[in-house]
């Protein structure tokens, strides 16, 4: 099993800490640790289920192992297997979209319709992928397997769950250019 099949386990916990750092501002403590503990409850259920698989019916794989940081140690302190990560990583990253059109297409959007002036929300928003997307690399500077054949394998699939939201953050960004925006003072 691939470490990176768990990608909702840190997702969960990115968001989670995304909307207490996010809204810590807006909401007095109280509310906060309403929404927190409504949150929490919520996702007990799913949290308990995973927990006791892991511990009772999984086998171990390269994370969840008894021998976790004698086996994971070396390969953290191997700046070979970096190099390695980094190059196939961000080659990879680059194909996200996988049409030559995708991005001219984008840019296009972009440059006839304008960016909105107020694009702070949607950019914040971003931390949530890139999260995720260091929780991937570490994943694979973590893995057992081979690197190579490790992210040729699943990245497609874990860059496909970003996909859209990044899609949706783009497109937040970009003026509608059916509603009306006031005029810059």
């Amino acid at each position: 099993m691939c470490s990176s099949d768990l990608e909702g386990i840190p997702l969960f916990f990115i968001v989670l800490i995304w909307r207490v750092l996010h809204h810590r501002r807006r909401l007095d403590r109280r509310s906060l640790c309403t929404e927190m503990k409504t949150l929490l409850w919520g996702a007990s259920p799913a949290v308990i289920a995973l927990v006791l698989f892991k511990l009772r019916m999984a086998p171990e794989n390269d994370i969840v192992n008894s021998d976790l940081f004698s086996a994971l140690a070396p390969r953290l302190a191997d700046p070979l297997r970096w190099i390695k990560v980094t190059k196939l990583f961000f080659a990879n990253l680059a194909r996200i979209g996988w049409s030559a059109a995708t991005w001219p297409s984008l840019l296009v959007v972009a440059v006839l319709f304008g960016l909105k002036r107020k694009k702070a929300e949607p950019l914040k928003a971003l931390i949530v992928p890139a999260a995720m997307l260091l929780v991937y690399f570490g994943i694979y500077l973590l893995t057992s397997h081979d690197v190579a054949w490790q992210i040729d394998v699943s990245i497609d699939r874990l860059l496909l769950h970003l996909w859209p939201t990044l899609l949706f953050l783009y497109f937040c960004l970009v003026h509608n250019p059916l509603k009306k925006e006031p005029p810059a003072p």
